[in-house]
């Protein structure tokens, strides 16, 4: 499997790394985690980068408490209705481990 790593930068001092990773039958798995503090419209980001993804077939994760979460296993799967209210949310919803 090959893993690609794609970083998105809100503001100052937040980075979203998305790993993408193309799975046996050519479709895409992605995963969004947030690294760093959180900053204004990260988690209206991460809602954004969730529905395109569904509405393009993809398969979408969220990874939870940045690396530690990825680390040790807390990945989700992320549907429409999950991030449903995410855009108008202060902090990171995802979580953070500064």
């Amino acid at each position: 499997m090959r893993i690609q790593r794609v970083h998105v930068y809100h503001g100052r001092s937040t980075e979203t790394e998305i790993l993408l990773s193309s799975c046996y039958q050519g479709q895409f798995r992605m995963a969004v985690l947030a690294v760093g503090a959180p900053a204004c419209g990260a988690n209206a980001a991460v809602r954004s980068f969730v529905r395109m993804c569904l509405v393009e077939g993809y398969s979408v994760y969220g990874v939870y408490d940045s690396l530690v979460g990825l680390a040790s296993g807390n990945v989700k799967p992320l549907s429409w209705t999950d991030v449903h209210g995410w855009a108008g949310a202060g902090g990171s919803k995802l979580g953070t481990k500064r």
